[in-house]
């Protein structure tokens, strides 16, 4: 889907959408209010056309928003906004028939109230875009006024500055929202790239650690006991041969090797069955909770499969030992312990890159979440604990989209320009209003009210600040002063003759409208609903009845409400946003992860359709080696061990080498401790063709290891007693 990489924004730009169209709806609202309350221009049929149009097209898109990609939302909300400007450009003909005798009065409202258009002019082209509707709309309506006759009325123009304080503040507000937006997907998309190489990384490793489990307890055993000829019966080679190539097949298609051999519910059942076959006299022990753990499909296999070869083990090094087997079943996990009083060993001196334990016992319980520990001493027996608790399992939808710091991704919505538009409105508000006090004071006789109310502003201006993200109480406290100023204004003029002695109110709802996109709505709700009540109340009280304060009310109701609603819907545009971009990261690891695995299975499939095949193939069918096809087992044995002790190594020149050294007779050993550091290709590749020599000059012995980064060698060789290193360079030299 080729939306896809903006996921965020999509969400921000739908939530501002339904935004317009509840702006729109309240404007409309505000004219039906208007048109019945007091005499508006009677303006031209033909200009009603362009009205409704700019109407709908402002109006329409937030009931259908779900269903618009991103190209189509915005062109829709710039159409919209270009629809308003044609009105507004349009009225200008209008008043030419106006002034020749149709009539005259007040602007229309749908003219008048811009907040939605601006807003949807950020919706089609960001912050800037709606500043500039803004300002068109700030620069034109006054002229139309004063066309109209109204310009010099102090009412109109104390709207039209609150007008234009609120669409600058949807503005700001907006343009934040579609930048932390774009941020956000941004982030995404870093976190992505950045955890696909981890995520590659991880399906090798499972996929490695997988397969070598399978070669380790299934080919190599053929491989093995066809080289070894006589020692083992050959109809045993040749069961073991078949058996190998048949799980071969399985995993050539990308499945288990053991898939399909086993309910993942019996894996309990297997484990101890497995037991009993290797030994008979062995104690087992089984308990479990009354809620056990329900246990994935690839966890029962790492446990199976670790708990064999565990057991297998056990018979082969210990002797004629006391065996054991417990498994405890919890509703959080389960623990497999399998033990023996035999001879023991010593872990720490095992040799390098051994397979049985470190492949098919701890790295099949790693990749599934969990772990295996092995305890043992000479004489004092040996103890493999297999531990996997609920909690660890890995999981895609909780912990794939780590990379996506969702703290970081928050703050992605505030940014230097959203705090300079904040301090800027902030000025802009108070002057405005300290000049409007200031006049209202002085031409209605009202200076102690207009004092007051802006005090009571100030006030609750630094409180909101403040009490940002405190709490519904902290909140509250902000809506105080300005209701129990505002009311106390409608209590010493409860009948005023303008809209202008009531300008307060609107400068409230401002206020309150703060206060709920500083993250406390329900504060904001609780002080308009107690706003609203007091006014009706004192009203009624006094028994008296004014159009502008109705119409204040009203106005002041609509703004906080929008701002209300303009904050819950950021507040879960971000959060959705949020959320999306960690799923497409989590999308991408998943995917990466999975490539990466069927990209390693493919070529251990080719790698053992290629070398080992042919011999199963001849073993399965019941010949018997000479010593020269013993020779070439032994060496295709080696060389797929190398594959999983040393995939890195496993390249080019080198694999040929040390095919043809261990066919000599020369006992080659290729380790890679670099501890999953990946080095680039380039580096191992280079590695490999300076081992090659070194391999083929040796007689006896070869031990070739790559070693981790951050040491002065990069890699070491030991022909036959004698050590060359390479030396590390650029960025994975010593450190």
């Amino acid at each position: 889907m080729s939306e896809s990489p903006h996921r965020a924004e999509l969400i921000a730009r739908r939530a501002l959408t339904v935004c317009v169209s509840l702006s729109v709806l309240g404007t409309f609202a505000g004219v039906v209010l208007a048109r019945s309350t007091s005499p508006t221009a009677a303006v031209p049929a033909w200009y009603m056309a362009p009205v409704i149009v700019t109407l709908a097209v402002l109006i329409v898109p937030g009931a259908v928003v779900v269903w618009l990609p991103l190209s189509a939302l915005r062109v829709v909300s710039g159409f919209g906004a270009g629809c308003y400007i044609v009105m507004l450009a349009g009225f200008g003909p209008a008043l030419a028939v106006i002034d020749a005798g149709v009539g005259s009065g007040a602007l229309p409202w749908a003219l008048a109230v811009y907040a939605g258009p601006a807003l949807a002019a950020v919706v089609a082209a960001g912050e800037g875009a709606g500043l500039v509707v803004a300002a068109a709309s700030m620069c034109t309506v006054p002229i139309y006024r004063l066309a109209l006759g109204t310009g010099d009325a102090l009412g109109p123009a104390v709207s039209d500055v609150q007008t234009a304080l609120c669409a600058l503040a949807v503005c700001v507000v907006g343009g934040a929202l579609v930048r932390g937006s774009i941020r956000v997907d941004a982030l995404a998309a870093r976190g992505g790239e950045a955890s696909v190489r981890e995520a590659e990384i991880r399906g090798r490793v499972a996929a490695r650690a997988r397969s070598a489990a399978f070669v380790h307890d299934e080919v190599l055993v053929a491989l093995r006991a066809a080289a070894e000829g006589g020692a083992i019966a050959q109809a045993a080679i040749q069961r073991q041969a078949r058996r190998a190539l048949m799980l071969a097949d399985r995993f050539h298609s990308g499945m288990s090797a053991d898939a399909g051999t086993r309910n993942d519910d019996l894996w309990l059942d297997e484990i101890r069955r497995r037991a009993l076959d290797v030994d008979p006299r062995i104690r087992v022990e089984v308990s479990a909770s009354d809620q056990p753990v329900s246990v994935p499909g690839d966890v029962a296999e790492a446990l199976v499969r670790a708990a064999r070869q565990a057991l297998d083990n056990s018979v082969r090094h210990a002797g004629p030992a006391a065996r054991a087997l417990r498994i405890e079943q919890s509703g959080d996990g389960v623990v497999v312990d399998v033990s023996d009083d035999g001879t023991g060993f010593e872990p720490g001196k095992l040799p390098p890159g051994r397979l049985g334990i470190g492949m098919s016992i701890v790295e099949a319980m790693r990749t599934v979440g969990g772990r295996a520990r092995v305890q043992s001493a000479p004489g004092s027996g040996t103890r493999v604990v297999l531990e996997w608790q609920r909690a660890t399992v890995p999981d895609v939808a909780q912990h794939e989209g780590e990379s996506l710091d969702l703290p970081t991704a928050v703050q992605a919505f505030e940014d230097a320009r959203f705090g300079r538009g904040l301090r800027a409105l902030t000025i802009m508000f108070f002057a405005s209003q300290a000049v409007i006090a200031g006049i209202v004071g002085v031409s209605a006789g009202q200076m102690a009210v207009s004092v007051g109310v802006l005090v009571a502003l100030a006030a609750s201006g630094i409180l909101i600040v403040r009490a940002r993200g405190r709490g519904l109480t902290a909140g509250a406290l902000v809506t105080v002063l300005p209701v129990a100023a505002g009311l106390t204004g409608i209590a010493l003029n409860p009948a005023p003759a303008g809209y202008e002695q009531v300008w307060f109110l609107p400068a409230i709802g401002l206020v309150l409208g703060a206060t709920a996109l500083r993250a406390h709505p329900l504060a904001a709700t609780i002080g308009t609903v107690g706003l609203l009540a007091g006014a009706i109340l004192i009203t009624s009280l006094a028994g008296s009845h004014s159009v502008a304060l109705a119409l204040a009310t009203a106005r002041t109701v609509l703004i906080v409400s929008l701002a209300i609603l303009i904050a819950l819907v950021i507040q879960r545009a971000r959060d959705l946003s949020v959320r999306a971009s960690e799923r497409a990261v989590s999308a991408i690891r998943a995917s990466a992860r999975d490539a990466a695995a069927q990209r390693e299975i493919e070529r251990r499939a080719s790698d053992l359709d290629v070398h080992a095949r042919p011999v199963l193939e001849r073993l399965a069918a019941g010949e018997v080696l000479s010593p020269a096809d013993r020779s070439f087992a032994w060496a295709v044995e080696g060389r797929l061990r190398d594959g999983y002790r040393a995939h890195a190594l496993s390249r080019g020149p080198l694999v040929d080498a040390v095919m043809d050294a261990r066919r000599r007779g020369v006992d080659v050993v290729l380790l890679d401790d670099s501890e999953d550091a990946e080095y680039p290709d380039e580096v191992c590749a280079a590695i490999a063709d300076w081992m090659t020599p070194y391999v083929e000059q040796a007689l006896e012995r070869f031990v070739g290891r790559l070693l981790p980064p951050g040491r002065p060698l990069v890699a070491r060789a030991v022909v036959d007693g004698q050590t060359a290193g390479y030396p590390a360079r650029g960025e994975w030299g010593a450190r």
